[in-house]
């Protein structure tokens, strides 16, 4: 009865050690894996037991039978224990290779998915960071065209106003130019404004390209799409 009792008490606390792993949150490989391997080791001392019980209640209670003094019945006794103890210790043991073999096939791919993942993600931070350095270079372009057509355009204005006033002019060498010089000056400024214009246009263009590179790459990484999603 003892033993029964105490096989009752381990049976009730390993139930509420599994209800308690059932409430919890994880929900991992690991957890589901250790829970089997607790409930096939539970059923198997529960098999050992009541075997055990059964063969003990057959021959005390029903036949009235002693324990022998004999060796002989007790090693008769071991080989009936071993005959129901072997199976049961190798249908767990195989049990356990089986889920420890899943277990890591499961982990090789989650991490081979990852290190893809991981792999994605630094292509994708590359590519980003060679169009953040190409858009710098090209800001620092556009931003030395403009001042060399601003500069123009204030000499243009500063000419027309000088050949307006029927003033003499200077070019970029200091000559004192005459009204026709001035004209001839304003338009090769205006030649060269034009074609300071449509470089500028063109980094412009260029710069609004690898913007919208950018936009793309950023939509096709899971990390700013999370922190997007994070901050909406």
């Amino acid at each position: 009865m003892w033993g029964i009792l105490t096989h009752s008490k381990s049976t009730s606390t390993t139930t509420e050690n599994s209800e308690e792993n059932t409430n919890s949150p994880s929900d991992g490989v690991e957890t589901a894996t250790a829970r089997a391997l607790n409930i096939w080791f539970s059923a198997a001392v529960a098999i050992l037991v009541l075997c055990l019980l059964a063969y003990f209640i057959w021959f005390y209670f029903v036949h009235q039978q002693m324990l022998s003094p004999n060796a002989n019945t007790w090693g008769t006794f071991g080989d009936f224990i071993g005959g129901i103890a072997n199976p049961l210790i190798a249908l767990f043991t195989l049990n356990f290779v089986i889920r420890a073999y899943n277990l890591q096939s499961l982990e090789l791919v989650e991490t081979r998915v990852a290190l893809e993942e991981s792999s994605r993600e630094q292509s994708l931070n590359r590519q980003i960071t060679a169009l953040n350095a190409m858009m710098s270079v090209e800001l620092a372009n556009l931003e030395h065209v403009r001042q060399r057509k601003s500069g123009r355009e204030a000499y243009r204005l500063f000419l027309c106003e000088r050949g307006a006033r029927k003033q003499a002019g200077y070019n970029f060498e200091g000559k004192m130019l005459d009204a026709g010089g001035i004209r001839d000056l304003v338009s090769e400024l205006s030649s060269q404004i034009e074609s300071l214009g449509k470089m500028e246009n063109q980094i412009i263009g260029r710069l609004l390209d690898g913007k919208s590179d950018i936009q793309k790459l950023n939509n096709g990484n899971p990390n700013n799409q999370d922190e997007a999603g994070h901050n909406n």
